[in-house]
């Protein structure tokens, strides 16, 4: 029957892909080509379940979905057609946990089952209690996003979390920011109350309000990036923030992107003086007595050097998301999700993703193709000429893409099989 089926596939662990991470009310597909783009990705991970605003696509984008939050379950019943169309009614506890799941955050039943599996605790233990508190967090003005994202909050008593978000609310933060900041209330509440400390005492010395609405200004991204940024770098925290704000100056003084300054937070741990005395080495070329300031000054002028040429093909006032996203003919907005999905591969050197993607074109390959494959773009161009060569010598004309970007052991067992 239909149901024993459903319930058997549920048995796997289902993991939710990276595409839930979209906001809900965005509208990542408003091209023809970047809908294509986006429901290849779904595609190609047909074990995986995504949170997608159907209206955006027309239809619910995942062709493997068994069960979505839109439809009821319906149970066949052999030999008795009358009731074949009849509707199952969630019966067992773990079903209703699950089906109260799909309605709060609009989740597939499957990705739901995760997120129950995941956290007993909160969905099956105490989801009444669990549900109560995301209504509340919803009244006050949270979004299922935000709250999905930092879901750990949840397993906080109500009292600890109303004086969380009250206490940001005293940083300089206003109710419009609560989404944002929502996964602030994360952190352990020794490190928490140090941090509400330090915003309470700058408060009045920052024109925005806040050091994170300062730097969401400095990076040129949302709060809510900012945010898990400062999570991941906690420095941007604690440290001095007269301190933090010189030494971004002086790097975009030394002809460093913002863009860059954020993508390489890992950098800016460096104290001031330290990155003072590299700026200074590498306009006088200086030497440095230390190894790690030596590594750090060399990185630092590529970083520069990577500058220079970028501005080169660019256009003034141009974006490099926006530079990319016309090269690619995919919207702006998908594209920032294909960079944060695989920064690696877009903080390479702007001429040679261009020149990558150029080469592909001219070999005949479109740009769904590349997007849907978009680790090609780390491969060398001489070592791609070379396999689509080889590729000839064996009559494949044309190299599918996922083969291409294989390793050289995979790639050359596909060309024997061939």
């Amino acid at each position: 029957m239909f149901r024993k089926t459903w319930l058997n596939l549920c048995r796997y662990r289902f993991k939710p892909n990276t595409l839930s991470n979209l906001p809900l009310e965005q509208n990542i597909a408003s091209n023809p080509s970047s809908s294509i783009v986006l429901n290849r990705l779904i595609e190609s991970s047909p074990s995986r379940c995504y949170c997608v605003k159907t209206d955006d696509l027309g239809t619910h984008p995942d062709p493997n979905q068994l069960i979505s939050s839109q439809y009821e379950i319906q149970e066949c019943h052999d030999n008795s057609p009358s009731t074949a169309d009849s509707t199952i009614k969630y019966t067992t506890y773990k079903d209703r946990c699950v089906r109260k799941i799909t309605e709060a955050f609009k989740f597939s039943d499957i990705e739901a089952l995760h997120l129950y599996e995941k956290y007993p605790y909160l969905f099956h233990e105490n989801i009444c209690d669990t549900m109560k508190r995301i209504d509340i967090l919803k009244d006050d003005g949270i979004s299922e996003q935000s709250i999905f994202k930092s879901i750990e909050i949840l397993e906080l008593d109500d009292g600890e979390i109303k004086h969380k978000l009250h206490e940001l609310t005293a940083c300089g933060f206003n109710e419009e920011h609560k989404s944002d900041t929502f996964a602030l209330l994360t952190l352990e509440a020794r490190y928490f109350r140090k941090v509400t400390c330090i915003f309470k005492a700058e408060r009045d010395k920052i024109p925005e309000g806040n050091r994170l609405i300062h730097f969401s200004n400095i990076f040129q991204c949302s709060l809510a990036e900012t945010v898990d940024l400062s999570l991941k770098y906690r420095y941007l925290l604690n440290r001095s923030f007269n301190d933090l704000t010189t030494l971004f100056k002086h790097l975009l003084d030394y002809g460093i992107s913002r863009q860059s300054i954020r993508n390489n937070l890992w950098f800016t741990s460096r104290t001031l003086k330290t990155i003072k005395k590299l700026i200074n080495a590498s306009r006088t070329n200086s030497d440095l007595s230390s190894e790690i300031d030596r590594k750090d000054l060399i990185f630092l002028q590529k970083l520069k050097n990577k500058e220079k040429h970028e501005q080169k093909l660019l256009k003034p006032d141009q974006t490099k998301e926006e530079y990319l996203a016309e090269k690619l003919q995919i919207d702006v907005k998908l594209l920032k999700y294909l960079m944060s999905q695989y920064s690696r591969t877009f903080n390479q050197d702007l001429k040679h993703l261009t020149t990558v993607i150029d080469f592909l074109y001219s070999r005949g390959y479109s740009n769904v193709q590349i997007c849907t494959n978009v680790t090609i773009l780390n491969k060398d161009i001489d070592l791609l000429k070379n396999r689509l060569e080889e590729s000839k010598k064996t009559g494949w004309d044309k190299l599918p893409l996922s083969i291409l970007n294989n390793v050289e052991k995979k790639f050359k067992k596909y060309l024997e099989i061939r």
